[in-house]
């Protein structure tokens, strides 16, 4: 089986309880992101901490969506102070 790696995390999405993560695959472009469950993460633990520590130490707000999910960006450059 074909393995591909995750350079990074882009973004969350929340519904409910329910979390999938964008992620940016090694070697690929923006537009070659895609939404994952983070069972398929598995192997990558490491992107998914870094993320959410960046996520929690950057003080970006999730953005409520039409179907009552919430959109978290990529935390670039944003530091609570």
């Amino acid at each position: 089986m074909e393995q591909w790696k995750v350079e990074k995390i882009v973004s969350k999405l929340v519904h409910g309880e329910a979390i999938s993560y964008k992620v940016r695959w090694e070697g690929y472009e923006a537009e070659d992101d895609t939404w994952e469950d983070p069972t398929a993460l598995e192997q990558a633990q490491e992107a998914v901490r870094a993320y959410e520590e960046a996520l929690g130490h950057s003080g970006l707000r999730g953005r409520r969506q039409a179907d009552g999910s919430t959109f978290y960006g990529e935390p670039r450059g944003r530091l609570r102070r």
